[in-house]
């Protein structure tokens, strides 16, 4: 949702999404970073398979830094403190939209060369 993301930059001065209990389990959604307009325009894909939330995230966040990424969060955990090492176990992965995408530009990326 709109509220718990950071929208191309992480900063730790943002008040936390969420705050949890070492050991606690939760649910992360996360968003694509493509502009649901630009899926809508490929015609790869019906309009209905980019998640409301994703579309929201697009029109309702504002506050936009220089990077492309949606990131949620962040996340406290009570009692961690600065130069602690947190262990964190990926239970379960769920696909939530049945689209995906790849880009490679040049000069830029994974790849620059």
């Amino acid at each position: 949702v709109p509220q718990t993301v950071r929208f191309g930059y992480f900063d730790a001065a943002v008040k936390p999404a969420l705050t949890i209990a070492s050991g606690d389990v939760v649910t992360i959604v996360t968003a694509t970073q493509i502009d649901p307009a630009e899926v809508d325009a490929s015609g790869a894909v019906p309009r209905s398979a980019v998640p409301q939330y994703v579309r929201d995230i697009f029109d309702q966040v504002k506050d936009r830094g220089p990077g492309p990424h949606i990131l949620t969060g962040p996340i406290h955990v009570e009692g961690a403190e600065p130069g602690d090492v947190l262990e964190v176990r990926v239970l379960e992965v769920e696909v939530a939209a049945d689209y995906g995408y790849n880009v490679q530009r040049p000069y830029a990326g994974l790849l620059p060369e």
